[in-house]
């Protein structure tokens, strides 16, 4: 059973998508907070950590950027996923900077909520038409401080980076490069420690950075 947490200080709109999550196959919502001070304080009391949060952007107190970036300084295995009204273009790269590993609007269908929590916790990340490979492009340009240098990445790390900026999981990454999963996460592994890149995510970004993608 995967756990999400749900973090929105709308008191009703968070309970609806609770009673929503909770009708997914294999999800439950472990709990519930107003702001992302009050989430870091339920996460630390907790005995279970949720496997992803539903994150609001624009909370009192700590809104949704802090909140994703104190989740990927430390616990970056929950995936976040962020959920706002706004579809503006500098509020979703920021929201990616921060951490996040998919954005989808407040207006989505419950089948696409569905969607973006199954493939966030099975891919790592869930591209739309707000996250597409042309904005992890704008992303990966103003993240200067990254290197770009791929003179260290073998050719097998190449193409599996290059296979990261599809929609396959990593299991049908492992098929498709006839490696088992646990030498693919060995790549991956690999691959973070040599250009700084932590998750899927941010390993799009840096392919498409250095060139290894072209979005």
């Amino acid at each position: 059973m995967r756990s999400v947490a749900l973090v929105d200080d709308h008191v009703l709109l968070r309970q609806g998508l609770a009673g929503l999550v909770k009708t997914f196959p294999g999800f439950t919502v472990c709990f519930e907070a107003d702001n992302g001070k009050q989430f870091v304080q339920k996460l630390q009391e907790s005995n279970e950590l949720p496997t992803a949060v539903l994150v609001d952007i624009h909370m009192p107190v700590m809104d949704g950027f802090a909140t994703a970036a104190w989740l990927k300084k430390n616990h970056p295995d929950i995936k976040v996923l962020a959920l706002s009204m706004s579809d503006e273009e500098d509020i979703i790269i920021k929201m990616l900077q921060s951490g996040a590993h998919g954005y989808i609007l407040k207006n989505s269908t419950p089948e696409e909520l569905q969607q973006a929590l199954e493939s966030i916790i099975t891919k790592g990340f869930y591209m739309n038409d707000l996250l597409s490979l042309n904005l992890l492009n704008v992303v990966a340009k103003k993240k200067a401080s990254n290197t770009t240098d791929t003179s260290d990445l073998n050719k097998r790390e190449i193409e599996f980076l290059e296979w990261c900026a599809t929609d396959l999981s990593f299991v049908e990454i492992a098929d498709k490069m006839n490696l088992s999963v646990k030498t693919l996460d060995f790549y991956k592994r690999s691959i973070e420690k040599k250009t700084g890149a932590s998750g899927r995510v941010s390993m799009v970004k840096f392919a498409i950075k250095s060139g290894i993608v072209q979005p």
